[in-house]
């Protein structure tokens, strides 16, 4: 299943590696590609967007519900 989230918070590179390794580590992530200037991420896998939300918890981003 592939879903688009949008991920506000976002200002650089660093940005984007911190949200890919974030949502790499969500149990049922298969590949994850993160877009600064769309200011959104692709998810392959079987996983909802709670626990991609969740996973960012602890940083200064977050999931933006549609």
């Amino acid at each position: 299943m592939t879903q688009v989230v949008k991920i506000e918070g976002m200002k650089c590179d660093g940005c984007v590696k911190a949200v890919t390794e974030a949502f790499k580590n969500v149990a049922g992530v298969k590949s994850v590609q993160v877009d600064l200037a769309k200011k959104q991420a692709t998810v392959e896998g079987n996983v909802d967007s709670a626990a991609l939300a969740a996973s960012l918890k602890e940083t200064s981003y977050r999931v933006v519900e549609a």
